[in-house]
């Protein structure tokens, strides 16, 4: 049979247009955009509420960020038609602004340093990290570390040199005698 198309990375995909724009604010219905032109330097993902078949994503990002994780999740960005063209991010924060939403990223791959054209298809895929697991209790004390060598005295330094005498002066000139 006629192999099939390769999958995406593992999560909750949702098809989004690419817009090249880098203004953190509402991108439009299905769009995403990135907060810098250097696609792979980004630090944040404007993306509206719904994706471009009219899909909410909002109540999804809700439980990512709900996440008591550090990293919060994963996201993939990548052309619908050439997933060798791509960007990989961990998620530390999410913001629902009015009518679209804002995630802090932090990219940790990508297939180039803008593999995205506007107006691009693309899916962003988001995998959501476990809460942050409970500290464990503490260990036992170590034991108590060897003492340490004792180190030797310094000897007595050697007196300094007596200093050259220095010349006697010339005799001054006699005075003249008094009338």
């Amino acid at each position: 049979g006629v192999q099939g198309a390769e999958g995406v990375f593992g999560g909750a995909s949702f098809e989004y247009d690419f817009a090249t724009a880098t203004t953190m604010q509402d991108p439009g219905t299905g769009a995403l955009r990135l907060n810098n032109s250097t696609q792979n330097s980004a630090t944040a993902i404007a993306l509206d509420h719904q994706d471009v078949n009219g899909t909410d994503i909002s109540t999804y990002l809700a439980t990512i960020d709900a996440s008591t994780s550090t990293i919060k999740g994963h996201v993939k960005i990548t052309k619908k038609d050439d997933s060798s063209k791509f960007i990989l991010a961990t998620i530390s924060a999410e913001v629902d602004q009015t009518g679209w939403h804002q995630v802090t990223i932090g990219v940790v791959g990508s297939s180039a340093n803008s593999p995205f054209s506007n107006a691009d298809d693309i899916i962003v895929t988001f995998a959501r990290t476990g809460d942050k697991g409970d500290s464990g209790t503490a260990g036992a004390q170590g034991a108590q570390g060897h003492q340490g060598v004792q180190g030797s005295g310094g000897g007595t330094g050697t007196p300094g040199a007596q200093g050259a005498q220095g010349r006697q002066g010339a005799q001054g000139v006699q005075g003249s005698s008094g009338a």
